[in-house]
């Protein structure tokens, strides 16, 4: 069987979001736009550790959660954005600190309990907002 080539795919998320956003659209959404373009929403929010639906409603201007977690997650895991971590010692992509900030107790080791403490008074905490 032979298949056709895919027809080019219209950027759908970055057209979405610079109708939502217009010029002050700010660059982690076009970052986010960018990747959900090149893959998919549900990829990209599996890989800041968000829901789709979320991805969906931040494009769109939408979400009526704070969105700092959101923009941290985003400049960590697509801009390269580090922050140094007080608990760890070092650096560490700002994606990473948003998902320990996440994350519930588990009281399994004593990293996942160190941490699950640093960050409840981190300075790099960013307010709480559904995932």
């Amino acid at each position: 069987m032979t298949r056709l080539p895919k027809p080019a795919q219209h950027p759908a998320a970055h057209l979405r979001a610079a109708t939502a956003w217009g010029d002050d659209m700010p660059p982690w959404i076009v970052a986010l736009a960018a990747a959900c373009d090149d893959s998919s929403a549900r990829k990209v929010a599996d890989r800041i550790g968000y829901s789709a639906a979320t991805i969906s409603l931040v494009l769109r201007r939408a979400y009526r959660g704070d969105t700092a977690r959101i923009e941290q997650a985003v400049r960590g895991c697509f801009m390269g954005s580090t922050v140094a971590c007080p608990a760890l010692r070092q650096e560490l992509p700002s994606n990473e600190c948003v998902a320990w900030q996440r994350r519930p107790y588990d009281g399994s080791n004593h990293q996942t309990v160190r941490m699950f403490l640093a960050c409840r008074v981190c300075a790099h905490r960013k307010q709480e907002d559904s995932p």
